[in-house]
């Protein structure tokens, strides 16, 4: 359930009242912060307490995030905000870096980095929810990385990541170069 899908102004008691309504079982808020300080640029996941399934839920999705971006981690916080305490669900109130900080702000307006958070925020709940989700899914090179993946001329992260936007080291070219030499050999003679 989407509390709205345009620019518009819906009050905090209104969504809570929606999801209530709803009997939803996760909700998941998404904010991008801004503070007085133009130097703050970090990812933050916020629950109302510790123990429970919010809490549960908040640390793959706050670990997929910090990964997606290289953004500082700015942990998991306990807050007593409205939509955290007056809704019955869980509730995680994502908060994707600061808008006031120029960088920050520059690639949030970008759309890549928008469905980079969105796809960070569907793996992080597929693995709270126990589902296998990589981390390439729905990129713009998923084919051209499954390909490789599957000719064995590269491999992921031994956490099981293939992590698509970050840049490969030059022992990472190293690697890949290494697999595929004996494939261009053969295919040379």
């Amino acid at each position: 359930i989407m509390s709205r899908t345009g620019d518009e102004e819906i009050s905090l008691s209104d969504r809570a009242a929606l999801f209530n309504r709803e009997q939803t079982d996760l909700i998941v808020s998404i904010h991008v912060n801004s503070e007085d300080s133009l130097t703050a640029a970090y990812i933050s996941t916020f629950i109302l307490a510790l123990g429970g399934r919010a809490e549960k839920a908040a640390k793959p999705i706050q670990r997929e995030l910090v990964a997606a971006t290289g953004w500082p981690d700015g942990g998991i916080r306990v807050a007593n905000f409205y939509i955290l305490r007056e809704t019955k669900a869980a509730t995680v109130l994502l908060e994707m870096g600061f808008i006031s900080h120029a960088n920050t702000a520059d690639l949030l307006a970008r759309q890549s980095t928008q469905r980079s958070l969105a796809w960070a925020i569907f793996r992080g709940l597929g693995a709270y929810l126990g589902f296998k989700v990589s981390d390439y899914q729905g990129h713009w090179a998923e084919s051209a990385i499954r390909q490789v993946l599957g000719a064995g001329l590269m491999s992921g992260y031994p956490d099981g990541t293939f992590r698509p936007d970050q840049g490969a080291t030059r022992a990472e070219l190293a690697a890949a170069l290494v697999r595929f030499l004996p494939k261009l050999k053969h295919t040379l003679d």
